[in-house]
């Protein structure tokens, strides 16, 4: 028996008896930028200090960009662009840029499968629409915990890039099937 069709058959054999950390043992992904972890932390502290918000999220140039791009775009409808990062966080409140920097971090880390089976600009616009859609729905619905809601919302798909990476031509067919079937993607897997 080829060594190919052995891994195919201990991959499924982990699959089935719920060994699951042997399915990625051999994927890592990468943990948050520095730059991300001191925001959040910052972020997260009972009083946080805006001065060192402000050098934290200036300090990194793609922070500072997606900030800005993000609060220039559409979804705010500002008559006016705005190019400076206090007045961006301003605008924006702390929350909102715990997210977005979550968000950015996230994508970054996770892992880009090969062979065009997933479009990563498509993923992470639909995974940033239904945070954004699960956000506001949160604000009208409940009126709290609507950074929560976006978190959860992001991250639930997070699982697509990792399998996709991890077991490519096993997982191909599932998706292939899911782009074209009306089920969800938990049913037909």
């Amino acid at each position: 028996m080829g060594t190919r069709k052995v891994e195919k058959i201990r991959r499924h054999a982990a699959v089935v008896t719920g060994n699951f950390p042997s399915i990625f043992e051999h994927m890592e992904i990468q943990p948050l930028p520095a730059a991300v972890t001191r925001l959040i932390t910052e972020i997260n502290r009972p009083e946080p200090d805006i001065d060192r918000l402000m050098e934290l999220i200036s300090s990194d140039r793609e922070i500072a960009s997606m900030v800005i791009k993000t609060v220039n775009s559409s979804l705010f409808g500002l008559r006016k662009a705005v190019n400076s990062v206090k007045h961006a966080v301003t605008l924006l409140g702390l929350h909102h840029i715990q997210s977005l920097a979550l968000a950015y971090a996230t994508m970054d880390a996770l892992p880009r499968p090969k062979g065009g089976i997933l479009v990563q600009k498509v993923f992470w616009a639909e995974s940033l629409l239904r945070a954004m859609l699960s956000r506001s729905f949160s604000k009208k619905s409940f009126g709290t915990q609507m950074e929560e809601a976006f978190t959860a919302s992001l991250m639930a798909d997070l699982g697509l890039p990792v399998l996709l990476s991890a077991w490519g031509e096993d997982y191909q067919p599932v998706i292939e099937e899911w782009k074209q079937s009306p089920e969800r993607l938990t049913d037909l897997e």
